[in-house]
């Protein structure tokens, strides 16, 4: 499985560049678009934007070709017959040369492969060790079943409809509940994976909460009505002449 996800993901970056479509390459460091392509594959009227460390170039080129080297590590992307512009973001001075052909070299970033490892891990090799990635990523797994039994048991009294409510009358609290439980998941996975949070607490502080939240829904509404009942029955009745 991990085996199918990388070369996914190895073939993603290898794709061939689409007309009309921006591709970016060199994490992020070079733009890529083309207006056209011919039926050999030479694109046309191509647009390049490259920053290297914060020096711009922009090149407008009215045919182009791409290839790969180096095992696919290395893409060469060869224009022809256009304009380069080049300087700095925030400085008048730049530079325009004009070229018949100009090849840019863009080397492809590894893939990496620890956090697709991570996920793969059987669960009992995520308790072997005890580096907070791993723990992470163990609470993560058991998080999502303790969540539908959580769920589960909010959704029963959540269900249950005061006389005269509407069938809808408590989606919002439903939806509201559910956004806080996966965000505090997620942001609890992050913070467990940077050590801020012991590994003994886990994610069982994120059910704790809402179990609170859902309680504080369904039982505070109810504490008030009974309360605003107590005080209207002690109040004096204003007294019937005739």
């Amino acid at each position: 499985m991990l085996d199918l996800r990388s070369e996914a993901l190895r073939a993603g970056q290898f794709a061939p560049i689409t007309a009309g479509k921006f591709r970016m390459f060199g994490g992020g460091s070079t733009v890529v678009y083309a207006q056209g392509a011919a039926a050999d594959g030479t694109l046309e009227h191509v647009f390049v934007e490259r920053d290297r460390d914060g020096h711009l170039e922009i090149a407008l080129a009215q045919r182009a070709t791409h290839a790969y080297a180096e095992g696919g590590d290395l893409q060469v992307i060869t224009l022809y017959d256009g304009e380069r512009f080049e300087g700095i973001p925030g400085e008048r001075r730049f530079r325009i040369v004009r070229f018949a052909e100009n090849t840019i070299p863009v080397r492809l970033p590894a893939l990496s492969t620890g956090a697709i490892a991570l996920e793969g891990a059987p669960t009992r090799a995520l308790l072997r060790h005890s580096t907070p990635e791993q723990m992470a990523e163990f609470h993560w797994r058991i998080a999502f079943p303790i969540m539908a039994l959580v769920l589960a048991g909010i959704a029963v009294p959540l269900a249950r409809l005061r006389p005269r409510q509407g069938r809808y009358a408590r989606l919002g609290y439903a939806v509201l509940i559910f956004f806080v439980y996966i965000n505090l998941a997620i942001a609890g996975k992050q913070a467990l994976a940077r050590g801020a949070i012991p590994q003994w607490l886990g994610l069982w502080w994120v059910h704790a909460v809402v179990v609170v939240l859902a309680a504080a829904i369904l039982v505070v509404p109810r504490l008030t009505a009974r309360l605003r009942h107590r005080l209207n029955s002690r109040r004096p009745r204003a007294a019937v002449t005739a």
